[in-house]
């Protein structure tokens, strides 16, 4: 299959493109690197990718014409999204207009040449805080507590209605909760790690000296320790969970994740034997919009495809960044 892989350049899309390539498809990559980088291109090169790259914005829709004019796409897999819940609460108009505004303009090009299978980076932000510390199902209510969590609403929302209207055009949405981890051959990773706001990133970011310290936000969360509770998926999995999807379009949602939560200390204790190193660790204030729990119940994708997580224990979660990053910084 050829497919289209916005945000190719970024940390999840990359992953997505290494096991795309690995299993004989053709991949072109729209990518802005706003959020991504030219590095990753690189790296993909280097492990045999041989598609076309275009540095655009999503909603350009002159210069997004022209790249998939005559290309044949048989499918988009859209990850092209600022996706913090932190900074979105401080920038909310920021993520509206990237995240949502630009997203008509470039399913307009996508269906008018005639691509007409999607896969949509969705998050488990669409569903905010909830009453029960219990597994989350697709058919739990909708309650962003972010505006990130709002803009995923907001293009499921917008797959459904085109979906309705052309029966022709299939769509999946997939709903990751949190991805961690880098490739398990090493081949690729997260190149801007030291940037991220995401738990595992910060805290080996001080690991490797480059932040000074670990921040615990928020210590009376309705959880066993205080700390949020999260799912961890490895980034591998996630790829693996997009290719298995494929075949199974049925305008439907669908959570990835290990079904299993882990505490923000947990993750910090996790990263301290890992890395076997010394890192302060401060407790502080709350974020905005981060709710107690959010675990995946990822029977759904399960039963309607052959996926299961392969990389599920916390420690070879952060093994694979933490060697990906001394790789990278050529630490000891």
């Amino acid at each position: 299959m050829k497919f289209l892989v916005t945000g190719g350049a970024g940390y999840i899309g990359s992953h997505v493109v290494l096991k795309l390539i690995e299993q004989g498809h053709d991949v072109n990559i729209i990518d802005n690197l706003s959020r991504g980088s030219i590095e990753i291109i690189d790296y993909l090169k280097s492990n045999g990718w041989n598609g076309e790259f275009l540095k655009s914005d999503i909603g350009d829709i002159d210069r997004v014409g022209k790249f998939l004019t005559g290309k044949n796409h048989d499918c988009v897999i859209h990850f092209a999204s600022f996706i913090s819940v932190g900074e979105s609460t401080k920038n909310p108009i920021q993520y509206f207009e990237n995240n949502v505004a630009q997203f008509p303009k470039f399913l307009s090009s996508v269906v008018f040449h005639g691509i007409e299978k999607f896969i949509l980076s969705s998050s488990a932000a669409v569903y905010g805080n909830q009453k029960d510390n219990a597994p989350i199902k697709e058919e739990t209510p909708l309650n962003p507590s972010s505006p990130y969590g709002t803009t995923k609403v907001m293009l499921e929302q917008m797959l459904d209605a085109y979906a309705k209207r052309n029966p022709n055009f299939k769509f999946a949405s997939l709903r990751y909760f949190n991805v961690a981890g880098c490739n398990i051959d090493q081949k690729i990773g997260d190149v801007l790690f030291a940037d991220k706001e995401n738990l595992i990133p910060m805290c080996l970011s001080c690991a490797a000296g480059i932040r000074d310290k670990i921040s615990i936000y928020g210590t009376d969360y309705n959880t066993e320790d205080g700390t949020c509770i999260r799912d961890y998926i490895h980034v591998d999995d996630l790829a693996n969970a997009h290719i298995e999807i494929v075949e199974h379009l049925n305008n439907d949602y669908y959570n990835v994740g290990n079904g299993v939560g882990y505490s923000v200390r947990d993750i910090v204790n996790s990263c301290l034997k890992i890395t076997a190193r010394k890192m302060e660790v401060v407790e502080t204030d709350r974020r905005p919009g981060d709710p107690d729990f959010l675990c995946a119940d990822a029977t759904k994708i399960q039963e309607k495809t052959k996926w299961k997580p392969k990389t599920t224990n916390i420690d070879d979660i952060t093994r694979s960044a933490w060697e990906w990053i001394r790789k990278i910084k050529h630490l000891p």
